[in-house]
């Protein structure tokens, strides 16, 4: 795996969101990239602004890209019901899960519920994408 692209309504408000919440470091600067629309599918030109971020600290790293659509603009949400198709959340392997949850609450983000079985804890970013953290490896 690469990485994993998450497209963001504002960039600068999701990277700093990630690195302060959840760990992630900046991999990059911040650049912007225009492409033909064909690439992507639409009609005109495509213009987005991009960031790695990188959970380093692993065995293997854990690479994000934040990616904010300029031209056009990002355009509905992401999926918001587990049975929906697609992507549906990004899955974080923590070693204490209650104390990433103290953590959390206490730098102000809201989890939609406490861990659930003591075990997983699900939470949304600032664009309400689902991600997920997980004590160790579930079997």
């Amino acid at each position: 795996l690469h990485y994993i692209n998450i497209n963001c309504t504002d960039l600068l408000v999701s990277s700093r969101w990630y690195q302060r919440s959840l760990g992630f470091e900046a991999e990059s600067d911040i650049w912007d990239e225009t492409f033909p629309a064909e690439v992507y599918g639409v009609g005109g030109v495509v213009h987005v602004r991009s960031q790695r971020l990188t959970l380093c600290d692993r065995e293997t790293d854990c690479n994000i890209q934040l990616q904010q659509w300029l031209e056009p603009a990002a355009a509905g949400g992401p999926v918001t019901e587990l049975r929906q198709p697609g992507y549906h959340r990004l899955a974080l392997e923590v070693e204490d899960i209650a104390g990433c949850h103290q953590q959390l609450l206490q730098s102000g983000v809201q989890c939609r519920r406490a861990p659930a079985t003591g075990k997983v804890l699900f939470l949304n970013d600032p664009d309400g994408v689902c991600l997920q953290l997980i004590e160790g490896a579930l079997a």
